[in-house]
């Protein structure tokens, strides 16, 4: 499910260039269901879809970044799955950005805390998962304030600080969490 947008997450940030601009194709903009609006042709900031991304879930953000990657979707894809191998990850294999429902795609729980654990170490996707709201900013001016989908963020005291949720009806209801307490994280 969403979880696996920690791995798309670091291919982003494995890739770099998180300030260029890129442009929305049709394709990225109905990806369904969760998504944070964006228009075909419209341009974006990488670090701005990546923040909706991990903030809000966005699906339509997660299939801009792929598509827009280096190369290619499927350059993306190839190489978010050698990451994942790289990183550990030896029993999964991805075919889309977003982790939406496919049979060519699985995971384990052990291979997505293996991902998590490097996913953690990266202050970026941190700070993102740790966000109860962040701004989107659409370009035009207009800005659109989104909820973290992971409701741990809410519990009180807070010692949770991230990572990421997510549902498929094949996956079912997923969730890596993090939390931080008297100086021990988890």
């Amino acid at each position: 499910a969403s979880t696996q947008k920690l791995l798309t997450a670091l291919e982003v940030i494995e890739e770099g260039a998180l300030d260029e601009e890129i442009t929305i194709s049709f394709m990225d903009a109905i990806e369904p269901p969760t998504k944070v609006g964006l228009l075909p042709g419209s341009r974006h900031k990488k670090i701005d879809l990546l923040g909706s991304m991990l903030v809000a879930s966005a699906n339509d953000a997660a299939s801009a970044l792929a598509s827009n990657g280096k190369n290619s979707r499927s350059t993306f894809l190839k190489n978010m799955n050698a990451l994942a191998r790289r990183l550990g990850a030896r029993n999964s294999h991805f075919v889309n950005a977003h982790g939406l429902d496919d049979p060519a795609q699985y995971s384990t729980a052990r291979d997505s805390a293996i991902i998590a654990y490097h996913a953690y170490r990266s202050p970026l996707i941190r700070h993102f998962s740790a966000q109860q709201f962040w701004t989107f900013p659409y370009g035009d001016g207009e800005m659109m304030v989104l909820e973290n989908t992971n409701d741990l963020l809410w519990n009180w005291p807070p010692y949770f600080n991230g990572l990421k949720g997510g549902f498929t009806f094949s996956g079912g209801k997923c969730l890596i969490a993090s939390a931080k307490h008297n100086g021990s994280e988890i």
